[in-house]
C-alpha cells in the first residue's frame, strides 16, 4: 500500500483516532514510521486547536439569562405584568418636546440631500423632470389603464437607470 493520503491522516489524527481507519490503512500505519509521525503531528495540532477553541468560546460566551436577569426578578426590581396581561403602553412625549427633535431631524435630512444634490450634474434635474413628465403623459394617454400601468414601472426603472448612468460617468466623478 502507498502512504496514507491527507484525508486518512486527518481522520486518524482527529477525534476519531486510528480506529476509524480501514483495516488496510491501520496495517500500513503500524508498519510506516513516516505516516505515524504525520498522524501524531496532526493529533497534536488538533489538540492545540481544540484547546484554543475552548478558550476562545469561554472568553466570548455571553452570560446566561439566569445570571443577568434572574436576580433582579427574584428581588422584585423588575415590575412585569402577570402572564397573559397586556403590557402598559409607554407614555407619549408631549408635543412640544417632540417638535424640536423632529425639526432637527428634518434639518439634518435636508442638509444631507442638498449636499448630495451638489454632486449631481446640473442638467440631471431638469432632464429627469422632463422624463417623468413624458412618462406620465404616455401613461395618461394610454388607451387602456392596464397598458399604462404596465408601461409606468419599466419606464421609471429605465429613467432612474439612465440618470444613474449619467451620474456615474467617469468624466463626472467629483474626485477627478
Amino acid at each position: 500500500m502507498t502512504h496514507l493520503d491527507d484525508e486518512l491522516i486527518a481522520r486518524a489524527g482527529g477525534t476519531e483516532g486510528a480506529d476509524a481507519l480501514p483495516a488496510a490503512a491501520r496495517a500500513h500505519l503500524d508498519g510506516c514510521a513516516a505516516c505515524r509521525e504525520q498522524v501524531a503531528g496532526t493529533a497534536r495540532l488538533a489538540s492545540v486547536l481544540r484547546d484554543a477553541d475552548a478558550e476562545a468560546v469561554g472568553e466570548t460566551t455571553a452570560p446566561s439569562f439566569d445570571v443577568l436577569i434572574a436576580p433582579a426578578l427574584r428581588e422584585g426590581a423588575v415590575d412585569s405584568p402577570p402572564m397573559g396581561a397586556a403590557a402598559p403602553a409607554p407614555a407619549a412625549l408631549p408635543r412640544r418636546a417632540a417638535k424640536p427633535a423632529m425639526t432637527a431631524s428634518w434639518r439634518l435630512t435636508a442638509a444631507l440631500v442638498l449636499r448630495q444634490a451638489r454632486l449631481l450634474p446640473g442638467l440631471l434635474w431638469p432632464l429627469t423632470a422632463v422624463g417623468f413628465a413624458l412618462l406620465l403623459g404616455v401613461v395618461w394617454r394610454a388607451p387602456d389603464p392596464l397598458v399604462g400601468a404596465l408601461l409606468f414601472g419599466p419606464g421609471v426603472t429605465l429613467l432612474v437607470t439612465l440618470g444613474a448612468l449619467a451620474v456615474c460617468e467617469p468624466r463626472r466623478d467629483p474626485r477627478g
